[in-house]
């Protein structure tokens, strides 16, 4: 630790530089005026470390300590090995210095619309945003999901951006099937995840890919075991107050706290306690906790600001966003509901530096003796220093991951436009169009979105569609494709136009029923089929009971007061049903 050589060399407190920046001045002397020689780089002096030949052996390895990006002498030469500041060469220098502060911050938190419940704006404005700060990194880590990977790399690669490809995942420490447990873990913890090379790419996929096909229960669940089966190749922090070492934390539990860390520690490459800079009260305390945790244990803070949006100002779309996707209309009472869920936190949008530091200095620092009330002695200069330069050396210490992002089908015929011609040719004939009057619309029709189809190489793609499709209903029945089987006893009643209670088996064609959203439809086709199995009986706590097979699906409201849709075998007593009002 650098501050352990200052100690050992007996360097005086007020000559010690500030830890952890990427740039350093050596000036000739103590006290060496640094106003324009700091104007023609453009820094701030917070910026820079700042130290001075005391003699060449301790400035070599004082500065070797320091690990900046850049060390630049000022004023003369002490060392080839540095940059010299001159008229010459000043505005090489400068755009280096540029290139360096531009990426003193890398946003390792961030959401985009591939967070389906809370995430606004594209990659691709995301991208926008970062060439015009000048930056070359660029993270995404949606809700445990990976499905705007290939996106981000697409759009990475065009502008010359590195991809850091992450997920927040959503953690429980051990999946069940009892569905009293599963209850017990509805509301799953949250854990960062990035990949630190392409084994780590891969794990990333085997853990989402595990959560959603085997541990999906209202959000794709990772375990333990998941991670210590795939834990390779990834760099993990603690991520937002949701994650399971802040909520042990704030729950007064060192100890889950400390086995959690000592978990994931042994099964990460790289393992860090993340700070948040965002505007929420709680957070204060939990950045207290966390940095407080991290100082015992050893383990490096990484610090985020857990965006969700790319611009100031957008908080209220992104309201507007989520309550849509609850089905609900922006009004102050739903606002004030807890029947919804929605952010505590404002202005959670994607930052860099400066805006970071802003946030810092107006909220978490002791700055020339300015301490707002809220403010402790913990989250200190230093601190914010070093968890913010972790983001720079995470991004660069990322591996460059390069992926084949061309279409892969299988080839089932040796000429696929071909083979779809022939198809198309026989659906029209059966469907009877060749002998409309208007034939010659629809052949025209065909003509363009079969050249369409054809001419960006999609014809393997709709001819393998259609076999799964041709398969499916072979081995499945016809209820296998399509909105699936899933239905209520003929005796179920429906509200009807008026809403008037109506059985199914009495509802005719032609008649207005409300649908599950309270709006009304126009039935234009009714069917019915024996089946052989067990129908379940969902009763109500006002006495109601109602029939219907396993899979047909009803409307909940979760424990985040958001409206999902969940099978009729994995309601649990205690579940809220959304009524059409």
């Amino acid at each position: 630790m650098l501050h352990d050589f200052y100690v050992k060399n007996g360097v005086p407190e007020d000559d010690r530089i500030l830890l952890s920046k990427n740039i350093t001045l050596v000036v000739p002397e103590k006290g060496y005026e640094l106003d324009s020689v700091l104007s023609v780089l453009g820094l701030s002096r917070y910026e820079v470390a700042v130290t001075w030949p005391k003699d060449s052996v301790n400035l070599l390895m004082e500065i070797s300590a320091v690990r900046s990006n850049i060390v630049i002498q000022v004023g003369q030469r002490f060392y080839r090995k540095f940059l010299f500041l001159d008229e010459k060469t000043v505005d090489a220098i400068r755009e280096r210095v540029q290139a360096v502060v531009a990426d003193k911050f890398v946003g390792l938190h961030h959401h985009d619309e591939f967070s389906l419940r809370d995430g606004l704006g594209t990659v691709e404005d995301l991208i926008e945003k970062l060439k015009a700060q000048k930056r070359s990194f660029c993270c995404v880590t949606n809700h445990g999901s990976v499905g705007g990977w290939v996106r981000q790399y697409k759009a990475c690669i065009e502008a010359g951006i590195k991809p850091i490809f992450g997920m927040e995942a959503y953690m429980v420490p051990q999946r069940s099937d009892d569905p009293k447990k599963r209850k017990q873990q509805r509301s799953a913890n949250h854990l960062l995840l990035l990949a630190a090379n392409m084994k780590g790419y891969h794990n990333i996929i085997n853990i989402h890919n595990d959560a959603q096909l085997n541990g999906f229960y209202y959000s794709p669940r990772a375990d333990w075991k998941a991670i210590e089966k795939w834990g390779s190749g990834i760099i993990s922090t603690s991520s937002c107050m949701a994650g399971e070492i802040p909520r042990a934390l704030m729950a007064d539990n060192e100890e889950l706290a400390l086995e959690t860390y000592n978990f994931y520690v042994g099964n990460f490459d790289e393992y860090y306690i993340e700070v948040q800079l965002i505007e929420y009260e709680e957070q204060r305390e939990a950045n207290k906790r966390l940095i407080k945790f991290a100082q015992k244990v050893g383990a490096p803070l990484v610090l985020t600001g857990d965006s969700h949006y790319l611009q100031p100002g957008h908080d209220d779309t992104h309201d507007v966003l989520m309550f849509m996707r609850q089905k609900k209309v922006r009004t102050n009472d739903v606002l004030e509901s807890d029947d919804v869920w929605s952010f505590g936190a404002r202005n959670l949008y994607y930052r860099d530096f400066e805006g970071m530091r802003k946030l810092f200095l107006e909220g978490y620092s002791d700055r020339e003796g300015k301490r707002p009330p809220f403010l402790d002695d913990v989250f200190t200069e230093k601190v914010f220093s070093d968890a913010i330069s972790n983001t720079r050396k995470i991004a660069i210490g990322v591996e460059n991951i390069e992926l084949d992002s061309t279409i892969r089908l299988p080839k089932m015929y040796e000429d696929a436009p071909a083979i779809m011609k022939e198809k198309i040719n026989v659906g029209f004939r059966n469907r009877g169009l060749h002998k409309k009057p208007n034939k010659q619309e629809y052949v025209d029709r065909i003509l363009r979105e079969f050249e369409v189809i054809a001419g960006q190489g999609w014809a393997d793609y709709f001819l393998i569609m259609e076999r799964i499709i041709v398969d499916a209903v072979e081995e499945f029945g016809e209820w296998a494709v399509g909105w699936g089987r899933g239905c209520f006893h003929p005796s179920t009643r429906v509200l009807t136009e008026g809403k008037i209670p109506k059985f199914i088996s009495d509802v005719e064609i032609g008649d207005l029923v409300f649908t599950a959203d309270g709006s009304k439809k126009e039935v234009t086709d009714k069917f019915e089929y024996d089946i052989d199995e067990e129908l379940i009986e969902v009763e109500t706590d006002d006495g109601r009971k109602v029939r219907c097979t396993e899979d047909h699906k009803w409307f909940v409201r979760n424990d985040n007061g958001e409206i999902i849709e969940t099978k009729a075998k994995d309601l649990q007593e205690g579940d809220d049903l959304i009524e059409v009002a």
